[in-house]
């Protein structure tokens, strides 16, 4: 998988985005809340993407 600076910024920043989100939303609704648990998720695979893309630079 190739990936340049760009894509990685962008996502780094979406990282952070739906981190706040997630805690902002937990917070306000709970953890167990529908919205927070798909902040979550997609959390989730953002950093599993970020992750990967960052162990196999290319």
């Amino acid at each position: 998988m190739s990936i340049n600076i760009e894509e990685i910024i962008k996502l780094e920043n979406k990282i952070e985005w739906l981190r706040n989100q997630m805690n902002t939303n937990g917070k306000l609704n709970g953890l167990n809340h529908s919205e927070t648990l798909k902040y979550s998720q997609e959390l989730d695979h953002c950093l599993n993407k970020y992750h990967q893309v960052s162990s196999n630079p290319k």
